[in-house]
């Protein structure tokens, strides 16, 4: 019990030490000042260590209580698809322009619920240590440059152009200035806010967007063949993305195959019931009525709510 205990406690205070992008997307304001080491050393560091226990809760489990085997195989997995996600964070994730981190940043950093003053201060203070993490993200494309490991072409110039978008607006407009005051308040805070994003993080969104178009985008892989299986090791990294993130040995083909499988179950569900609603089988023709049929879609919320309130109902007496 102790051994697991330990190991638990010593993978959460990893996560919560590495992982600030969570806890940006959760407003968690226990560490509000930091974020994520995204140098190639720090993902290395946070690789390693997520590696080291998973290796020990491993370990651990075949002495194990059945209890304690169920929270270090959790521990297992969850540090698993840690490490294999961190290789790929810095270089290809990081700057997807729809869910990398300036998208995480311009959706979440004025979601924050400060209250006092001292809340303020450290929120000035992660904003004032911002640039040093896009810093990162730039020497991470120079990495890229080298060993290929790159997003590919149509990514890079869909964040170039969020990027010009974003530095075209005057500072007090910038998508990432908009965090409300605490509630207690807090001396000049727009004006705060407004000089730092101005004076300090959009020099190195700058840098960044020239990293962009000068180092990535000469080398980006071409758009026509996504995926990490284009990769110099790319195949063993999505085998290992796979294992952490489903917890099971499945190789990629056979979660694949399950999904077609389901999809074929699914389409003679479709059939089936097409055929006693619409009077027809033929998949083309039912999809076509559920899109194009007025009568068949929700127009208010209220009755919308109604009926998936009552289906969940029917489906907990039937549970």
């Amino acid at each position: 019990m102790a051994e697991a205990r330990a190991i638990a406690d010593e993978y959460w205070e990893l996560f919560r030490d590495t992982d600030h992008f969570t806890a940006l997307w959760e407003g968690e304001l226990d560490r509000l000042e930091e974020w994520d080491d995204l140098s190639e050393e720090g993902l290395a560091d946070r690789r390693a260590r997520n590696l080291d226990i998973a290796g020990r809760a491993d370990a651990a489990r075949k002495d194990a209580s059945p209890e304690d085997a169920i929270t270090l195989s959790t521990v297992t997995w969850h540090a698993l698809g840690a490490a294999a996600s961190t290789e790929a964070a810095h270089l290809i994730e990081a700057h997807n322009p729809v869910v990398g981190a300036y998208a995480a940043l311009a959706t979440f950093l004025s979601r924050y619920t400060l209250t006092t003053e001292e809340h303020g201060r450290r929120y000035l203070e992660k904003l004032h240590r911002l640039p040093r993490m896009i810093g990162q993200m730039a020497d991470g494309l120079r990495l890229g440059a080298e060993t290929g490991w790159l997003p590919n072409d149509l990514h890079v110039r869909m964040m170039m152009q969020v990027l010009d978008r974003a530095l075209a607006t005057d500072p007090a407009d910038d998508p990432l200035n908009g965090q409300p005051a605490p509630a207690d308040g807090y001396p000049d805070w727009a004006a705060q806010v407004t000089a730092i994003i101005a004076d300090e993080i959009r020099p190195a969104l700058r840098q960044y967007r020239e990293a962009l178009e000068k180092v990535a985008l000469p080398v980006a892989p071409s758009v026509d063949k996504p995926g990490l299986c284009h990769f110099d090791g790319g195949v063993d990294l999505y085998r290992r993305l796979v294992r952490g993130f489903t917890t099971t040995d499945l190789t990629p083909e056979e979660v694949h195959e399950s999904g077609l499988a389901q999809v074929a179950r699914l389409d003679e569900e479709y059939r089936e019931l097409g055929g006693k609603a619409f009077g027809t089988s033929d998949l083309a023709e039912i999809y076509a009525r559920l899109r194009e049929d007025a009568s068949l879609h929700y127009h208010d919320v209220d009755t919308l709510i109604a009926d998936a309130t009552e289906m969940f109902h029917r489906a907990q007496a039937e549970a």
